[in-house]
């Protein structure tokens, strides 16, 4: 009995729009960060840029392009996207955006590690079309993770915060019109220090060992480059070229104190391995941009956030070094 009434709960509000049963609220509101975004791109117009990535991402805002490359910026990035959301995303702009020019994809080394994407893309029936037909049963998410969508405890918070955000007919909306949050995807400890405080080096340190450890996680069971993960990105590549629009991937690098992490978990060569394959996927109208010797910042408080985020100072100067680059070579 308790099975079933989690599962009409759960699938009457559909807080993810992910289950799709025929009792389903009609309530416009939800909780599926993937699809807010696809639903902000048909309400936005006229974007001439388009930012597809994960969390890194964030530091790459929509004012600081528009600024640089004269162009209308939306953001469609996700925080912990996997390559399959963020090519869904990618052919979202592309079929929705008729003025693109350009596409700055922010690569991650962690995502070669995940060749499968999450319920809220593969379940969402608006979402699902978009993954490739060829790959659907191998970026397929685990059973383990559809239930979890139903019978967690999360799952029950989530349908029934949905359920009164729907009865109340209102809800703060997370993200703004061009994609941006008021509110970072990130939880960073080093953005509550100040350079005034006691002992600020110290706490910073402690901020950023803390930070690694928990992003080193999604590196586990690591020992390849998935081969799913390098066919979407050609696959990605392939769909930007097919609208001859200029794409540029920005290699996120990680701070000096990540290096331990990767030795000891013997991805040093392997990264190394992720670097020459994104190098490979260079032609006409797709330029690579690697700062794995970052020389551009410091690995100082004011541009890094924790040993894989970077700040916004951080990413003005990227931007501002792609722009300078590319300039030089038109």
């Amino acid at each position: 009995m308790f099975l079933l009434f989690g599962l009409f709960f759960v699938s009457y509000s559909d807080p993810f729009r992910n289950l799709d049963m025929p009792w389903q609220t009609k309530c416009p509101y939800h909780k599926n960060d993937v699809y807010k975004k696809f639903e902000l791109m048909e309400k936005f117009e006229g974007a001439e840029a388009l930012i597809v990535g994960a969390s890194t991402s964030e530091a790459y805002g929509t004012e600081e392009i528009e600024k640089i490359f004269k162009t209308k910026t939306f953001n469609a990035s996700i925080a912990g996207a996997d390559t399959v959301t963020r090519l869904v995303l990618l052919e979202k702009g592309l079929e929705t955006f008729k003025n693109l020019k350009y596409v700055f994809y922010i690569s991650d080394f962690y995502e070669y590690n995940n060749p499968h994407t999450t319920t809220l893309t593969y379940y969402q029936e608006k979402l699902y079309p978009f993954i490739p037909e060829a790959l659907r049963a191998q970026v397929r998410p685990t059973l383990k993770q559809r239930v979890y969508d139903i019978y967690s405890h999360q799952a029950f918070e989530s349908a029934s915060a949905n359920l009164k955000d729907c009865l109340r007919g209102s809800r703060k909306e997370y993200y703004y019109p061009n994609g941006m949050t008021p509110h970072s995807m990130i939880i960073a400890d080093a953005d509550k220090l100040k350079e005034t405080d006691t002992g600020y080096e110290e706490k910073l340190d402690q901020a950023f060992s803390k930070a690694i450890t928990l992003h080193a996680a999604v590196m586990n069971g690591m020992v390849e480059l998935s081969p799913t993960v390098k066919g979407l990105m050609k696959d990605i590549v392939s769909e930007v070229q097919k609208k001859n629009l200029k794409l540029f991937i920005i290699m996120s690098p990680y701070h000096p104190k990540f290096a331990p992490v990767l030795e000891k978990r013997k991805l040093v060569e392997l990264r190394k391995e992720w670097v020459t394959f994104v190098h490979s996927l260079a032609s006409d109208n797709v330029e690579v941009f690697d700062y794995e010797d970052n020389k551009l910042f410091p690995p100082s408080g004011n541009f890094w956030r924790d040993g894989h985020h970077y700040k916004e100072t951080a990413a003005q100067l990227i931007l501002k070094d792609v722009a300078k680059k590319t300039k030089l070579k038109n």
